[in-house]
């Protein structure tokens, strides 16, 4: 699904080092990007295809905490491609994984809450509303707090992704096809058992009051001994944090 190209000088619109140092993405402002080796600063020039009825318009990229997995995708498109670092610079040696589409699917999610009314505790329409908790992390089948769960259609085109742990947090963009996914978060799961790589969703973060609210940043804490915490950004300025705690599997001696 991925070939290297032969690479071409174009303006950077995407940074994304690997946490060894060893190398370097660049994106080059379309659906290629550029893997740099730090040694010698030579380069490999790779396309993302396009999907059907979609067009990849500049990279997006992350690695996986150890700097051996690179999940790279397009905004524009629903889906991303794990690619395998097997070198050290000055060589780049990388191969294809897997490809993940994210949608859009139909799930089951609990309603949303209403939003809170600013006036009923005597604040003014334009009053922070801080003491209103985040709402939780969440899986289809979940019902929230006894809220009453419906079908929405979710997933859609890439905004940007991070990796941390066994976690990946993606967002997506206000142009997504499925109506309401640009205010979630999606979260995945990527594990690496025996060289065999697995991606599958967890599930998803709708952000605080109001409805509307979109995610503008996400970024998981470089260390958290308990798993994964995310935080994120919102539009209405409030960050909010997320511990994604991992349970372990007694049967397999692996975390979930």
């Amino acid at each position: 699904p991925l070939r290297p190209l032969r690479a071409a000088a174009a303006s950077s619109a995407c940074l994304a080092w690997s946490p060894t140092g060893h190398y370097l993405v660049t994106s080059l402002g379309t659906n290629r990007f550029r893997i740099w080796e730090t040694s010698r600063w030579s380069s490999e020039t790779w396309r993302i295809p396009d999907s059907p009825g979609q067009v990849a318009d500049g990279a997006v990229a992350c690695w996986s905490p150890d700097g051996t997995y690179l999940l790279v995708s397009a905004r524009g498109l629903s889906r991303f491609h794990c690619l395998r670092v097997r070198s050290n610079p000055p060589k780049i040696q990388v191969e294809f994984v897997f490809v993940e589409d994210i949608g859009p699917y139909t799930v089951r999610l609990p309603a949303p809450e209403p939003d809170a009314d600013p006036t009923s505790s005597g604040e003014t329409g334009d009053a922070d509303r801080d003491a209103s908790p985040d709402r939780p992390l969440y899986g289809a089948g979940e019902v929230v707090q006894g809220r009453p769960r419906q079908e929405q259609e979710l997933g859609g085109t890439i905004a940007s992704m991070h990796w941390h742990g066994d976690r990946v947090a993606v967002t997506f963009s206000p142009a997504a096809p499925s109506e309401g996914s640009a205010e979630l978060v999606a979260v995945y799961s990527v594990t690496d058992a025996n060289s065999q790589v697995t991606c599958h969703p967890l599930g998803f973060i709708r952000g605080p009051p109001p409805r509307t609210v979109l995610p503008r940043c996400v970024r998981f804490k470089p260390t958290y001994p308990a798993g994964s915490l995310l935080s994120v950004v919102w539009s209405t300025g409030k960050v909010s944090f997320y511990p994604l705690l991992y349970k372990s599997n007694k049967a397999t001696g692996q975390e979930a």
